[in-house]
């Protein structure tokens, strides 16, 4: 009983500092939109929107500009998961999106993500938009935030994954991923959903846990006013100056003793054995290769 309570006072809080629009505007955007072609689909739903066995996970690391346009039409030939900012990747509209929407409590900010996204609103059309269900608490929704999304909008919630505590420095154990893989960043999220539509393939690019720079890092304008926020709000300091940094996951913290590279070298190993699925780096120069193998080399 006191534990619910106290979810229920943790979503109060939550929905009160991070919700993306006021009560006036939601309430103009639900009359507004009263005609809105939007879906909302579950887990059954979304798997039918699999093309292949093969699911390409587009991060925002710099080693996603080393793409080619041979690399580009393989990806096209099979599904892909954009994450954040990779819709700034134009030459690739992926089958399933996981949207930037932590909600930051800053309306600047956040605003800069919307203007970011708003020239792809109908070119993501036909991309279903995996989202955090907590968000739905903060107003994410087609008719109450229909600026967040694409104009005929296809969403998929899914429920926040337990995280796995580690009460030591120790190595990963098949029981610490029986429940989830849910361990440090958006990208442990995203292969905890990715796991459950049954893809044998899983390719990681963009994904480059030795340094916080952005495959869109040199493009200016919004998406530099973006960075500079950003690493203000996170890092509190500026981008330029912290960009040859590893990225955050790999600093060992309380209940986090082990880095994200280890993280995913057990995961690989727990993925094969359990699952029967493969897990692939994009490009030989990664720091994770040769510990897991490189798609395109």
């Amino acid at each position: 009983m006191i534990n619910t309570i106290r979810r229920v006072r943790a979503a109060i809080r939550d929905h009160k500092q991070k919700r993306f629009v006021s009560y006036r505007e939601a309430i103009a955007n639900w009359y507004s939109t009263r005609n809105n072609n939007y879906k909302i689909y579950n887990l059954h739903d979304i798997k039918k929107f699999k093309t292949s066995d093969t699911i390409f996970i587009l991060g925002n690391g710099p080693s996603l500009n080393l793409l080619n346009s041979d690399h580009i039409k393989i990806i096209k030939s099979h599904d892909s998961a954009g994450v954040s900012l990779s819709f700034l990747k134009k030459e690739l509209t992926p089958t399933f999106h996981f949207s930037a929407l932590e909600g930051s409590n800053t309306p600047y900010y956040d605003g800069l993500r919307q203007d970011m996204f708003r020239p792809y609103r109908k070119q993501y059309n036909d991309v279903i938009i995996v989202i955090n269900r907590r968000n739905l608490y903060r107003m994410v929704h087609p008719r109450l935030t229909p600026h967040l999304l694409p104009e005929a909008a296809k969403c998929y919630y899914f429920e926040q994954p337990e995280t796995i505590q580690l009460e030591k420095k120790r190595p990963f154990v098949d029981a610490d991923f029986d429940k989830s893989l849910r361990y440090r960043g958006k990208l442990t999220i995203v292969l905890h959903n990715i796991l459950k539509l049954d893809y044998k393939n899983i390719v990681l690019l963009g994904v480059d846990l030795d340094t916080r720079q952005y495959f869109y890092g040199n493009m200016g304008g919004i998406v530099a006013e973006y960075l500079k926020d950003t690493f203000i709000n996170n890092y509190g300091v500026e981008y330029v100056k912290d960009m040859d940094k590893k990225y955050a996951a790999m600093s060992p913290r309380r209940g986090k003793e082990n880095t994200l590279d280890e993280y995913l070298y057990a995961l690989k190993g727990y993925l094969k054995r359990k699952k029967d699925v493969n897990l692939f780096i994009g490009f030989k120069d990664n720091m994770l290769y040769p510990e897991i193998s490189a798609y395109f080399d």
